[in-house]
């Protein structure tokens, strides 16, 4: 069993939240069939993409546009959220043969990991998650995206 997550299945961003919790889910379901199938002789791997160029923030974009229009407190921190993700992903995107062909390794290999990170950001964003206290990774994003400080 191969499941597509995403690298927001274990490192959620602003902006995307309903989306990192399904692949959150999708993590701890394959974590758990791991262990539950191993003895069936069953495999289960993960493939965790990073940003690569398909639709999803085209798709994104539009339901970002939809909230806007309401206006309302929200507003702002949505144009701010939208500018992040239109100066990080409009460039530098993977080939998404890239998570093909990666599928294609895990499926010939006889031992396959449980995780497997891929794209352009992918490691230095673990790296940052493992070695900085969460407060410090919070305050580097909320930074990056404009997010303010207050009532936090």
């Amino acid at each position: 069993i191969i499941n597509v997550s995403s690298m927001s299945g274990r490192l959620a961003v602003p902006g995307l939240g309903t989306y990192a919790a399904s692949k959150f889910a999708l993590e701890g379901l394959s974590e758990a069939l791991r262990h539950e199938l191993r003895s069936f002789g069953v495999r289960v791997a993960l493939v965790e993409p990073g940003p690569y160029a398909t639709d999803i923030f085209d798709r994104n974009r539009r339901v970002c546009r939809a909230a806007e229009r309401g206006g309302g407190p929200y507003e702002a921190l949505q144009q701010r959220i939208e500018a992040f993700m239109q100066r990080r992903f409009s460039k530098n995107l993977g080939d998404p043969q890239e998570v093909a062909a990666l599928i294609v390794r895990i499926v010939e290999d006889p031992r396959p990991r449980l995780r497997y990170p891929l794209g352009p950001g992918a490691s230095p964003r673990l790296w940052m998650r493992k070695l900085l206290p969460f407060h410090l990774e919070e305050q580097v994003l909320d930074r990056l995206i404009g997010l303010p400080r207050r009532g936090a």
